[in-house]
């Protein structure tokens, strides 16, 4: 057996990943590098990643609530393009280095989630490399010269995996395009698609993170959790930031940076793949303006709430005085301010202790960085408020989907 066995080409992404990819973006490199070459959004589409609901739950257990929806996207997007696909979990160390021996040896990267773990970035890996020797796996990593990061199995890992199995040992998942021909055509594409909103919609199969998943992240017993999904979740949201004592409580501040954003995300990529598909119906073209219109407007006004709550815009202000000018204007409830030097953030103490009583202004310290806390009733109001219109807006982009789905024959029961 070689002491190497590695991809023959670089491996293309879309766009420059962090060193964690979503396992989305991981499945579309992996895919194009065989030559089935998807559009992300059509693929997040496809597998009902688009669709995901926002979650809120009733505790500060974040990662595995930020990987949590009813559906295995993965699967889900390779049984639509007839691409075979597999998860493999619970291997032993020897197991996973046959494994990817083979499927790299035959010129498939591997999917891996949570091998290489930062704090800051959890997630997926492609792997493009093994050492079978030395027990050595080679990740693509494109801020190395190499693109790659060599990773030793001194010990197995476990980590989140979208669909009904939340958390296990091992995960990797194969795709292999050998018996797909080409992507369906657009009003093919559409009715999976749709059949996947239908899917997500049914949240029954909903599960909380396992007791492991929860206990990794500071909670013991995950049987008290509450979890409420899509309008009820950004209700329950706008309740826990308007009845929160400081605002500096952390669950509070990740569901606003984290899941607001991420929801965004996703229903972007929802607008843009029903605005460039081309129906040749009318009305069902349309329809899929009408329902793209409907979600775009709910990324809006998720991003809005999500940058009021913690604003990055003005992360590139360093000079105390010049923020206080900024916040006195528009304030926001948490701004961060990692990268303000030290002497310029007791300024900003000192000038804090002389701000108008209207607003309750203190810095504080997040797992982010340094950040400034700006709180006032009226900011609250105003969150509150934008929650509920979220709500109001999910609820009209179910309907004009389930409008969509009716015309095209899809269940939604």
């Amino acid at each position: 057996m070689p002491a190497v066995i590695f991809l023959d080409h670089s491996v293309e992404m879309a766009e420059r990943p962090p060193l964690a990819l979503e396992p989305i973006t991981a499945l579309r490199a992996a895919l194009a590098y065989q030559g089935l070459d998807v559009d992300l959004d059509t693929l997040r589409a496809l597998s009902g990643e688009a669709w995901a609901p926002l979650l809120h739950v009733n505790a500060s257990i974040r990662e595995p609530v930020l990987h949590l929806q009813p559906l295995d996207c993965l699967t889900r997007a390779c049984d639509a393009l007839s691409v075979e696909s597999a998860w493999h979990t619970e291997l032993s160390a020897e197991e996973v280095i046959a494994l990817t021996s083979e499927e790299i040896g035959a010129q498939r990267p591997v999917l891996v989630s949570f091998l290489h773990r930062p704090i800051e970035d959890p997630g997926w890996n492609l792997l493009i490399g093994v050492e079978p020797e030395g027990r050595r796996l080679q990740l693509h990593d494109v801020r190395l010269a190499r693109q790659r990061r060599v990773v030793p199995i001194e010990r197995l890992w476990s980590g989140p995996v979208p669909g009904p199995q939340r958390w296990v040992d091992t995960p990797l998942f194969t795709a292999d395009v050998t018996a797909a021909s080409t992507v369906p055509d657009a009003l093919q594409c559409l009715t999976r698609a749709v059949e996947g909103w239908a899917a997500q919609a049914d949240v029954a199969s909903l599960e909380l993170p396992s007791h492991r998943g929860a206990r990794s992240f500071g909670r013991d017993d995950p049987a008290g959790l509450v979890a409420t999904v899509g309008p009820e979740a950004a209700r329950h949201l706008g309740d826990e930031i308007w009845n929160v004592d400081s605002l500096d409580d952390f669950g509070v501040l990740w569901r606003a940076r984290s899941l607001l954003p991420q929801f965004a995300g996703r229903r972007d990529a929802a607008a843009r793949f029903l605005r460039g598909l081309h129906i040749s119906d009318p009305q069902i073209a349309a329809q899929c303006e009408e329902a793209a219109d409907a979600l775009a407007t709910t990324a809006v006004t998720a991003r809005v709430a999500s940058a009021l709550m913690w604003d990055t815009s003005l992360s590139n202000i360093t000079v105390a005085g010049d923020l206080l000018d900024r916040v006195k204007v528009d304030p926001a409830l948490v701004v961060d301010i990692e990268e303000m030097p030290a002497h310029e953030r007791r300024l900003l103490a000192e000038s804090i202790e002389r701000f108008p009583q209207a607003y309750t202004m203190r810095i504080h310290s997040t797992p982010w960085g340094a950040a400034l806390t700006v709180d006032s009733p009226a900011q609250r109001d105003r969150i509150l408020e934008l929650l509920e219109t979220l709500a109001d807006q999910m609820e009209a982009a179910d309907a004009e989907l389930a409008t969509l789905a009716q015309m095209l024959g899809v269940n939604t029961d």
